[in-house]
């Protein structure tokens, strides 16, 4: 039976009811050894590599849990960048770190089919094991994700069966979740892919300026930093 998603809660927003949930943080990290210690190896500038929410987001993160909400795109060249090191690396870190992947709909019906397709894969819990291969393909153009019988036949080709990913698509759930999508963006300021939220105060978001691996870095260096400075309280 298809799991509760971890993804009810995210951003504040109670997906299920679409109740919004307010989880204010008491208490603002110490800036100054923060950043002093995390410019040790590199420097970071804020307003260009990062913002800091004024008032910091809702967030699930936990003194010994850090929370990274990761926004992206199936069809992003620039997600497809980090995507795989970015998951990979929050599994491997000598500190707890909970990623929250989510994807974004900026209005386009193609975003809209592929919010749907996210959280579809999430709740039969393939999610982790799909989206990778899924951004690889859209963003290389291998699929043509405006063909929903092109997406089924390579879900099909990948051990999902048409009729459980079509139920899937069409839970109650999954469209729940999609329709609260742009709420939770705006919770979050999102305006570009991809863009990381750190324990729902530091903004990271791609550019021009800040290419994705310059993303990559910055979210690792914040982290580990927010991770050290939570452990000292």
């Amino acid at each position: 039976m298809p799991k509760r998603s971890q993804y009810a809660n995210i951003g504040g927003v109670f997906f299920w009811g679409g109740v919004m949930r307010k989880i204010l943080l008491m208490c603002a990290l110490i800036c100054a050894p923060f950043w002093a210690a995390a410019q040790e190896t590199v420097s970071l500038a804020v307003g260009t590599d990062f913002t800091i929410y004024p008032t910091a987001r809702p967030t699930t993160a936990t003194p010994d849990r850090v929370e990274i909400v990761y926004f992206f795109w199936y069809g992003s060249p620039w997600a497809r960048e980090i995507d795989r090191e970015l998951r990979v690396w929050a599994k491997t870190r000598p500190y707890s770190v909970k990623l929250l992947p989510a994807p974004v709909i900026f209005n386009a019906r193609h975003e809209i089919f592929g919010a749907r397709v996210f959280f579809a894969l999430d709740l039969l819990g393939k999610e982790e094991e799909i989206s990778p291969l899924l951004l690889e393909a859209v963003s290389q153009k291998q699929l043509d994700f405006n063909s929903v019988p092109a997406v089924i036949q390579w879900m099909e080709q990948r051990g999902i069966p048409k009729k459980q990913f079509l139920d899937a698509l069409d839970d109650p759930r999954t469209k729940a979740h999609t329709v609260h999508v742009k709420d939770v963006m705006k919770t979050y300021g999102v305006q570009s892919v991809p863009t990381v939220v750190i324990n729902g105060k530091y903004n990271v978001r791609a550019s021009n300026k800040v290419p994705p691996q310059r993303v990559l870095q910055v979210v690792k260096i914040l982290t580990q930093r927010v991770s050290e400075v939570s452990q000292k309280r």
